[in-house]
């Protein structure tokens, strides 16, 4: 979660800085879930006023290679897929139901199965 902010203030700012903190009185999932929301739609909101000169532009990672900003946006994509694939791998593990997370699950489908339109489309990150 934190590392995809990171890899959206990259694409941002054109280089990687520090990690972004949870605040230290945000302590249940309700409010990490809360924070995170509020975190990705701000970074959206900037990321859509970039040019396609910011999005071109070289950014480094870890010294261990230069790439275009907007492949980190491919990064932070496919590593919160991988984690969330992860996240459903256990669950089913357990024995508990699979939500729609990208599209649908076998266990919930997208969009509703009792016809009515889904108020937004299930998050991408």
């Amino acid at each position: 979660m934190v590392s995809e902010l990171c890899f959206l203030d990259a694409v941002i700012n054109g280089q990687f800085g520090e990690a972004p903190r949870l605040p230290e009185t945000t302590t249940t999932c309700r409010e990490v879930a809360e924070w995170y929301a509020a975190a990705f739609a701000q970074r959206r909101s900037l990321l859509t006023g970039l040019t396609a000169a910011d999005l071109g532009r070289q950014v480094e990672f870890l010294d261990l290679r230069r790439d275009p900003a907007v492949s980190f946006l491919n990064f932070a994509i496919r590593h919160s897929i991988h984690h969330r694939g992860q996240l459903s791998t256990y669950l089913s593990g357990m024995g508990a139901k699979v939500p729609a997370i990208h599209v649908e699950s076998g266990d919930e489908l997208y969009p509703p199965g009792d016809g009515s339109e889904p108020a937004e489309p299930p998050p991408c990150f």
